[in-house]
């Protein structure tokens, strides 16, 4: 019989996905992911299979509270332009802030890191992705009087494209 687990999951996944958001997942070694868990290499193991299955459920951790949070100002605005709106501020305040949280999007860097070459990573990404592209694009579509498709599209990509925006300033090319 298995021993329960001594730890808390949601701490470990925090831990893990902030080493991950730091270094990248090549970067990220064993050591480092003991260090951010405060869990041993066996321990990690035997709860994560491996490092890439503790990567996946860190971008899921990383995916599900910023995702839903984003779709959850959408959908509770008042109004398309204050959704948007509270959208950008969160996502300007997030990138301007000059301590280590300042990082960017953890999917965006995963995809750039990975999503070429990695189709599972890709899939993952797009699929924590799509509520909140599902909601842009409700949203522009109730604007569809004004805008073509493609416009409405394009409007949508740029939102979600801002939101990657900010591991720009981490490499000083801003």
């Amino acid at each position: 019989m298995a021993r329960p687990r001594k730890f808390d999951e949601q701490t470990v996944l925090s831990g893990a996905m902030l080493v991950f958001w730091q270094k990248g997942y090549a970067a990220t070694s064993t050591e480092d992911l003991e260090q951010a868990t405060l869990i041993r290499r066996g321990s990690l193991y035997n709860a994560y299979t491996d490092k890439r299955t503790l990567f996946f459920k860190a971008l899921e951790h990383y995916g599900h509270k910023e995702i839903t949070e984003v779709v959850s100002i959408m959908t509770s605005a008042k109004s398309l332009v204050t959704g948007y709106q509270q959208v950008l501020d969160k996502a300007i305040a997030h990138a301007s802030t000059d301590d280590s949280t300042s990082r960017g999007c953890l999917l965006c860097d995963a995809a750039s890191e990975l999503g070429g070459k990695d189709k599972l990573v890709a899939e993952k990404v797009n699929e924590l992705f799509t509520p909140m592209a599902d909601v842009f694009l409700k949203h522009f579509s109730s604007a569809k009087k004004q805008h073509s498709d493609d416009e409405l599209t394009a409007k949508a990509d740029a939102i979600m494209g801002f939101w990657g925006f900010p591991p720009l300033k981490r490499h000083n090319s801003l």
